[in-house]
């Protein structure tokens, strides 16, 4: 079944996206508790409460709604949002949200995950700003997109994963851990309960939050990039704007980079990836997690010009190809 429904965005394509996600979520009420048939009138209650919450003129419809009980999920397959105004903006095979830990009005999930298979851009204006830099053609490179995070109150950690493909270009993914988050993480869920399921948070709860964020700690994070033929498309676009070569931007990056870093490991690594773009491995983890304050005091060692110094407190370590 395929179903059209108006909901807000105006000419701000980037509000068509947020409410897509915010649909998106509340398929969880189905997941966990619904029936296909119910599970439909939630995401048409929360595309009208969008509605009626700010103007706009997008259309998005759907072929189908998939549920499941046991994996606390929910899919759109079908997905394709257009704006009565500026026409058609993007289509995917199916996106799909999963969420666990989740109690409507009390607490937000402790764990989520948003995939997004086969995004294809449509508007054309988009697409010409997209390709503005190095010249692509999207229409011919669609796109795939996970974000998820997990909380794990054994071991107070929150662990995030985002990952982002694109088809004949790259691929990229980032993953990040922190730990100590138990008391943050429940400032967060306290004023959520406080606001009836809402994340519209009064100064004063922020502050809250905030107070509580100071005792997080830094554990690690991973930056995956492998390269399908972007690299040289951008630096190819790069260097045509500054009226040089490829090489010659080439040498001109490396030779500030060694400013930087000297003939540091990280720098060699950085060069092979330059000179033969394949794929990065850039990883921070430092022998004991890092404090909110200590990550301020190796971003001012930075700014200082102690580039050796922030690496070591760091752990960073790079590897390419």
């Amino acid at each position: 079944m395929s179903d059209a429904v108006t909901t807000p965005s105006g000419s701000n394509k980037g509000k068509i996206a947020i409410a897509v996600i915010v649909i998106l979520a509340a398929l969880y009420f189905a997941a966990s508790w619904f029936m296909n048939s119910q599970a439909e009138a939630k995401v048409v209650e929360a595309i009208e409460t969008i509605e009626e919450e700010s103007d706009g003129d997008a259309v998005i419809t759907y072929d189908s709604i998939d549920s499941s009980l046991f994996s606390s999920s929910a899919t759109l397959n079908g997905v394709q949002v257009s704006s009565k105004s500026e026409g058609d903006i993007f289509k995917a095979d199916n996106i799909t949200v999963v969420m666990e830990g989740y109690t409507e009005n009390e607490r937000l999930p402790d764990n989520f995950s948003l995939s997004v298979k086969n995004l294809q851009i449509l508007n054309e204006e988009l697409l010409a700003d997209m390709s503005s830099f190095a010249e692509v053609d999207y229409r011919e490179h669609p796109m795939d997109f996970q974000f998820g995070y997990d909380f794990d109150s054994g071991k107070d950690e929150l662990a995030s994963n985002l990952t982002w493909s694109t088809e004949g270009l790259s691929s990229l993914n980032h993953e990040m851990t922190l730990s100590d988050v138990s008391g943050g993480w429940e400032a967060v869920q306290a004023a959520y309960r406080e606001n009836s399921g809402s994340t519209d948070f009064t100064p004063a709860q922020q502050q809250a939050i905030q107070t509580e964020l100071q005792s997080v700690r830094f554990n690690r994070t991973q930056l995956r990039y492998e390269n399908d033929g972007e690299v040289e498309l951008v630096m190819e676009a790069v260097a045509r704007n500054n009226g040089v070569t490829a090489d010659q931007l080439k040498a001109q990056f490396l030779a500030g980079m060694e400013q930087q870093l000297g003939d540091s490991e990280v720098a060699g690594e950085i060069r092979a990836f330059i000179e033969d773009p394949k794929q990065l491995l850039v990883t921070i983890e430092p022998e004991e997690p890092l404090s909110m304050e200590e990550l301020t005091q190796v971003s001012m060692m930075l700014m200082m010009g102690a580039t050796a110094d922030a690496t070591r407190v760091l752990g960073l370590t790079v590897d390419a190809n």
